[in-house]
């Protein structure tokens, strides 16, 4: 237990004495643009072969590359796809923070918690800054009870973004989700305002955004901001999940539900609403 704290510990003080680092770089070649938009849009193959012919070349921002890569197989909820690939990227890449930072990403998917977790560490003591693995490595301890340790992370990220560390739109909608978790609701509004006023069509943002509306129960803003978002990208599956939650209507639930889960099959949020429409509905059987 106290390697582990030490551990935490020390990945947080990473994050404060290096400064954030850009969560994938700045964009230096014309076709990781375009893959990056091809992927903000939900055409996620499309995307997929745009990134795997990216990674063929070393050079350039190799964070942005691999985490566009695996965050497709991600959206289609194709974790044993993608884990597979990341294994045989790690064997070529041993060291490579962003390969074990989404390797968490899809071991929390799949319910393995402890070893997200190393996972996790790993990245954050091999890339310190990384601020988007600060975020994922609080939101697992959140899932696993541990709140102050999950707390103290986020409000590394946001005395970060207070610090001015955060620039880009999508690290400033990271410190925006830290402070939502933090139920600092009215921060949180300004942050993701600011990073929509940089880059408006960035569907992360968005579906954080919406997410903290529905927080404040404001389902008129989450509808509309996650409209906005749904009319640049109609393939997220969190965007049908956020908007299900905004609605009263069972059968509008269950359909939005179902469309999630069209394009996600593993989508458990989207699961959830399902089994929840039918207890409600008394279909009893059903749900379980």
């Amino acid at each position: 237990m106290l390697k582990r704290f030490q551990i935490l510990f020390a990945l947080s003080v990473c994050l404060v004495l290096s400064g954030s680092l850009p969560v994938a770089g700045q964009d230096s070649l014309p076709e990781l643009t375009k893959a990056k938009e091809v992927l903000n849009t939900g055409e996620y193959l499309e995307a997929r072969d745009l990134f795997r012919s990216l990674l063929k070349d070393s050079s350039g921002d190799q964070g942005g590359k691999v985490l566009g890569y695996f965050k497709t197989f991600l959206a289609k909820g194709e974790y044993n796809e993608g884990m597979a690939e990341l294994d045989a990227h790690l064997k070529e890449s041993p060291d490579d923070p962003f390969l074990f930072h989404m390797k968490g990403r899809f071991l929390t998917e799949k319910g393995q918690y402890h070893e997200a977790e190393t996972t996790f560490v790993r990245a954050g003591m091999s890339r310190p800054g990384f601020s988007r693995n600060f975020l994922e490595l609080g939101d697992l301890m959140q899932i696993t009870g541990r709140k102050d340790e999950a707390s103290g992370f986020y409000r590394q990220i946001a005395a970060e973004y207070l610090r001015g560390g955060l620039r880009t739109a999508e690290a400033i909608g990271i410190a925006g989700r830290a402070f939502a978790r933090l139920e600092d609701f009215h921060e949180a509004n300004q942050v993701f305002r600011r990073a929509y006023e940089i880059d408006p069509r960035n569907i992360q943002n968005l579906t954080w955004w919406g997410d903290l509306f529905l927080e404040k129960y404001n389902n008129a803003d989450a509808q509309r901001t996650l409209e906005e978002a749904l009319s640049i990208n109609q393939h997220n599956a969190d965007l049908y999940v956020g908007y299900a939650n905004s609605l009263e209507s069972l059968s509008q639930k269950e359909s939005l539900a179902n469309k999630a889960l069209e394009e996600n099959p593993n989508c458990v949020d989207a699961l959830n609403i399902l089994a929840q429409v039918q207890i409600l509905d008394a279909r009893y059987d059903v749900a379980k």
